[in-house]
């Protein structure tokens, strides 16, 4: 979980890119930090949803509680695993007896496990005699009712509730991370002279696709970074370029391009389909066979009298 990078305190819920001269640097704080910050769009969300300070207060009193739990060892295991919980501990030989091996007659296993328990008995009343002497026996007591069964218990059952409230918390804060987005409207400009720069020749930030498969969909990626500054890191289903042999397929390949731009939700530029006339300089276009496979990813950098001029990789124009 990415704590605040103002705070570090609480978890990251907003978050912010902004580019640092060639590179896209992304920023997590909190809600309260955001708020503080005074955006505009947490401002209104909290005023929507009718969120008070108490509540505030509140969400971050638990959340701090739930850290602190995990921080204590309780979650010391991978991420949707359940903990591991000592049973024989918490249940004791009644759910696991001592010796489970051997061959012996239901017989003489039966005479056995009863001899074992008068044993184990004997043993535990010499062990305990001076517990009773001179203390309370807070388990006797839970076990004819007279106390509460979870007392001296909150260890085990904190083990136990904590995988189901983190996925909980998850479920939350992701919600409030996705109606917290920041719309930022396309640069096109920036787009189109980014197209205009490198349509003939290669940027060397960026690996050539050429034999690969074509570079035109990574040609066209690089024009909407430049418009957009903000890359989708999801792992298979984003959109992003980190290094040769580090990208997501949306990045190179057309009809994952497609998809991408067509249904995303989430962090990066977004898009629908619209008629060739509505066509505007920084708008992509691909084109298709009539089988409905599509094989080439351009941009438009102009228009002259309703027809779009474009720029490509492959054919280089």
């Amino acid at each position: 979980m990415k704590l605040c990078s103002k705070c570090n305190k609480r978890p990251a819920v907003v978050f912010i890119t902004r580019l640092e001269g060639d590179k896209s640097v992304s920023d997590g704080i909190c809600l309260r930090c955001a708020r503080e910050l005074g955006i505009t769009q947490v401002e209104e969300i909290i005023k929507q949803s009718g969120i008070s300070e108490e509540d505030m207060d509140r969400l971050d009193g638990e959340i701090e509680s739930l850290m602190e739990m995990s921080s204590d060892g309780v979650d010391d295991v991978d991420d949707g695993k359940t903990p591991q919980i000592d049973f024989n501990k918490l249940f004791g030989s009644m759910m696991f007896p001592g010796n489970m091996g051997g061959a012996v007659s239901p017989a003489d296993d039966g005479q056995k496990s009863k001899d074992k328990k008068n044993q184990k008995k004997n043993d535990k009343s010499e062990e305990r005699k001076y517990l009773s002497a001179y203390c309370r026996d807070l388990t006797l007591m839970a076990r004819v009712g007279k106390i509460d069964k979870t007392i001296g218990r909150e260890k085990e059952i904190a083990r136990l509730l904590f995988p189901i409230l983190k996925k909980w918390w998850i479920m939350i804060l992701s919600y409030m991370k996705k109606s917290m987005l920041i719309r930022k409207p396309y640069n096109r400009a920036r787009a189109v002279e980014y197209a205009k720069t490198w349509a003939l020749s290669r940027n060397p930030l960026f690996s050539r696709f050429d034999s690969l498969g074509g570079d035109c969909t990574n040609f066209v990626s690089q024009c909407l970074f430049a418009g957009s500054c903000v890359m989708n890191e999801t792992p298979t289903f984003g959109w992003y370029y980190r290094a040769a042999g580090d990208y997501a397929p949306a990045w190179t390949g057309v009809p994952y391009l497609y998809n991408f731009l067509t249904e995303n939700m989430e962090v990066g530029p977004f898009g629908a389909e619209i008629p060739i006339d509505a066509a505007m300089p920084g708008d992509v276009i691909q084109l298709g066979r009539r089988d409905g496979t599509y094989y080439h990813t351009l941009i438009v950098v102009g228009m002259r009298d309703g027809v779009p001029l474009i720029c490509a990789h492959d054919n280089d124009a």
